[in-house]
């Protein structure tokens, strides 16, 4: 292939004494000097060996690609695959990893591809969203090396994961940056981590920041996608993006996918699609500028469960300096009172298809009581089963299970918020119930929540 560039005095060949820094770090003593040549077409790199050697010692030899444009070819994924992409299971677990769904799928309305982390026998979206990862996965996917014009990334995904509470999960859809000798950094969205994962969780990435999503969000049997933006590190490289999912022992959503990876050659624009409250208004950007949406459509609902409910249509908005408002103002309905909506959001037409907000909360509305929550796994359950509850504060419910013939047969009280917790399929009295369809029931409120669940032996 080409060459674009040369040590000092043409020379491919050069060797460089190392000195040891305070740090314990081998650097050179001197600037190693490289004489650029030519234009590097977009994707041109140069592959640099390095071999180290003492006097009675050589280490194997090592190859390092510096690319000089990447101009985002490093993070395309609608080409060839995995092409410059690389999948790798950091543990000994293999079940959960990532797909490429090919265009036509039904999670883009514009029929793009899709990259898909979730359970290894979904191999297509043919029956999503019937999928799931797996319980005990690692799985990482690492980009191609990215050029030094890549400031850094946009990233249009969504994720369904596990959650403990409000600031916390049992599952992580997290991202690392890369370094040439292949150490991580990890990575933080301009708009902050939503989550972190729960130290509580069994999980290889706990304690990290995390993207986050309770239910995913669709729209007209679509995804209603995120985006978000990623600055690259300052000094060296190449870096690489990598896409980090781990999961716990227990309870499997749908997973991370992902619709677009940009590069950014600025982090001055916009580049995400958010929103946030200035006073009584409300106030969003928008990903792409020179396409803006034909209307907005604010929402109110509840993310959790993914209940929305349009409450605005908006049309004909114009840009301003950095993003656009939306509602004047207008009085968003439904949001008015202390018992108006809770949550708002923003979706629009663009891109892959819908975009979303993460949702804010109503500003001067005080906390309205969620409905009453119960969900039961795994269903049917051999050996124990994973109780989720979510309770209105000042509510002191019980959790009751009847057999079919409306027996009792195991009472605890369920407490007020939000709880997670193992039951052993054990009557009251300690013995292991038998087989059958069992009927769980959260009373004391009003209206009783009931779950059917099936224990097998």
């Amino acid at each position: 292939g080409e060459t674009w560039g040369t040590f000092t005095g043409g020379a491919a060949v050069l060797d460089l004494p190392l000195v040891p820094g305070g740090d314990g770090v081998y650097r050179p003593l001197d600037a190693v000097p490289w004489i650029p040549v030519g234009d590097p077409p977009p994707g041109a790199f140069t592959r640099f060996l390095l071999t180290f050697a003492d006097d009675d010692w050589s280490s194997p030899t090592m190859i390092r690609d510096w690319v000089w444009n990447s101009a985002g070819a490093s993070l395309d994924f609608a080409g060839d695959w995995p092409g410059v992409w690389t999948v790798a299971w950091p543990g000994p677990d293999t079940a959960t990893t990532w797909h490429r769904w090919e265009p036509g799928n039904d999670l883009r309305l514009d029929g793009g591809p899709v990259l898909a982390c979730t359970g290894e026998e979904f191999t297509s979206a043919g029956a999503w969203p019937q999928v799931n990862y797996q319980n005990r996965g690692h799985v990482t996917l690492t980009s191609g090396p990215l050029g030094p014009d890549v400031l850094g990334v946009r990233l249009t995904h969504a994720v369904e994961l596990e959650r403990r509470d409000a600031a916390s999960l049992m599952d992580a859809a997290t991202l690392f940056w890369v370094g040439p000798d292949g150490a991580e950094i990890p990575a933080v969205p301009l708009a902050g981590w939503p989550a972190t994962v729960s130290t509580l969780a069994v999980n290889a990435l706990q304690g990290l920041g995390s993207f986050a999503g309770d239910t995913l969000s669709v729209r007209d049997g679509s995804v209603v996608w995120q985006v978000d933006r990623i600055a690259r590190p300052e000094g060296g490289g190449p870096w690489r993006l990598r896409l980090a999912f781990a999961s716990n022992t227990l309870w499997r959503r749908q997973g991370w996918f992902v619709a677009g990876l940009d590069p950014l050659a600025s982090l001055e624009d916009p580049g995400g699609f958010r929103a946030a409250w200035q006073g009584s208004a409300l106030r969003w950007t928008w990903p792409w500028r020179e396409s803006p949406p034909t209307e907005w459509i604010v929402q109110t609902g509840d993310p959790r469960t993914d209940r929305w409910e349009d409450a605005l249509v908006l049309t004909g908005s114009t840009p301003a300096a950095d993003g656009w408002f939306g509602t004047g103002g207008r009085t968003i309905p439904g949001t008015a009172g202390r018992t108006g909506a809770r949550w708002v959001r923003v979706i629009a037409r663009g891109g892959p298809g819908w975009l979303g907000t993460q949702p804010l909360v109503v500003p001067g509305i005080a906390a309205r009581a969620p409905d009453p929550h119960l969900t039961c796994w795994p269903n049917p359950a051999v050996g124990q089963l994973q109780i989720l509850t979510d309770v209105p504060e000042g509510a002191r419910p019980r959790l009751a299970v009847y057999d079919l013939r409306g027996r009792l047969v195991f009472l605890r009280d369920a407490g007020p918020g939000r709880q997670s917790w193992t039951w052993d399929l054990r009557g009251n009295g300690g013995w292991p119930l038998p087989a059958g369809t069992y009927i769980l029931r959260l009373e004391g409120l009003d209206p009783v929540v009931p779950h059917k669940v099936v224990l097998l032996h």
